[in-house]
């Protein structure tokens, strides 16, 4: 057996071939020597899912399958897959969703900094965004961008105002499951954010400044082909609100709810990370417009200086055209004044005085 720890990787899907080839994929290509791959079909078709599993040729690595008869939701199918990783005896999880993908050494270098860190529950990873779509059975890349760059790391006071990082980014240590419980499973969206925090509540989670992780994002209503924050992004800013809230009505002694396991205590620093991220969202559109006027103000001044470099060249090219005009009426009046003074020897030349004039120049 090897003596590397067991990494647990679980994946989510439903009915999605052609992003599950590409995660089997990526998972395959781990230079870690010791993982098991979790796949969780969540009410999704078995018969599919063993076929994409065995379409990745080469997959040095376990799977293994866990089925959901009934789709459990979005947030709660991750669950099963971290019971199974405890099951096995995982030392770390990650979670790679199905439409995402990992860079080949995602794996080895984060349970390396995790060995190298005791006292951190967690390592978060540098995220690169991949903006894609669907053309028939391809999928094409269009460009990519990196997620929330400059930031210093992963910080509590950070995740309490909103959702730092993907999923795809962090590997936990799996014993944080035994306490934390999973994701809560009665929010469609952001059960990740969650967990994020009350991970946090736990022990400080570290940065692994090298991107290393890729969030594949495609721009569309399509809920089979299209990602949570694009489909749902007006149900992440509802929910946010609606999570901070059940953690204050947690928080008051009279009230019976109880909060999700490890989360005591966070109704307030949440409303306080919360009004945090308005007031950064309030600042960050104030910006957005001063630089707007900024750009406008620019353009008017720039608008500016062309229509007076047009109107200095319009003013230089009739200058120009009456100089030449000028030149060329002055050139026509010295050949006529020529004429005339030829014309002017010739006529005196024929008069008397002229006649009288060559006479005595004879005698």
């Amino acid at each position: 057996m090897s003596a590397a720890p067991l990494v647990a990787v679980v994946t989510r899907t439903r009915d999605r071939s052609l992003f599950l080839r590409r995660a089997l994929k990526s998972v395959a290509a781990q230079d870690y020597e010791n993982i098991v791959h979790i796949i969780v079909n969540d009410g999704g078709e078995f018969a599919q899912v063993e076929a994409d599993i065995a379409d990745v040729a080469g997959n040095a690595h376990r799977i293994d399958v866990v089925t959901n008869e009934e789709s459990l939701g979005r947030e709660a199918a991750v669950n099963p897959g971290f019971t199974r990783a405890l099951e096995l005896g995982a030392t770390y999880v990650t979670v790679v969703d199905d439409d995402d993908t990992i860079a080949p050494d995602a794996i080895n270098a984060r349970v390396k900094y995790l060995e190298q860190h005791a006292d951190e529950v967690a390592v978060g990873c540098d995220t690169e965004i991949v903006h894609e779509h669907i053309d028939g059975d391809a999928i094409i890349e269009e460009s990519r961008e990196p997620w929330r760059a400059g930031e210093a790391g992963v910080t509590l006071g950070e995740l309490l105002q909103h959702n730092m990082l993907p999923p795809i980014a962090i590997l936990f240590r799996a014993g944080v499951l035994r306490e934390l419980k999973g994701w809560r499973e009665d929010a469609p969206v952001l059960g990740d954010w969650d967990f994020m925090v009350r991970l946090a509540l736990l022990g400080p989670i570290g940065s692994l400044h090298r991107r290393l992780a890729q969030w594949h994002w495609r721009n569309t209503a399509d809920i089979r082909a299209g990602n949570s924050i694009v489909t749902d992004a007006d149900e992440h800013r509802v929910r946010a609100a609606l999570i901070r809230d059940g953690y204050l009505r947690a928080d008051n002694p009279a009230n019976s709810t109880e909060a999700p396991a490890g989360g005591a205590g966070l109704g307030i620093p949440l409303l306080i990370g919360g009004v945090q991220e308005n007031m950064r969202d309030a600042l960050g559109e104030s910006m957005n417009e001063i630089r707007g006027a900024f750009r406008d103000i620019h353009q008017a001044l720039h608008n500016q200086n062309v229509a007076k470099e047009q109107r200095d060249r319009e003013v230089d090219a009739r200058l120009n055209s009456l100089e030449q005009s000028v030149i060329t009426a002055l050139a026509g009046q010295t050949e006529r004044m020529d004429a005339l003074a030829k014309r002017m020897d010739r006529l005196e030349s024929d008069t008397l005085i002229g006649r009288g004039r060559r006479f005595l120049e004879r005698r």
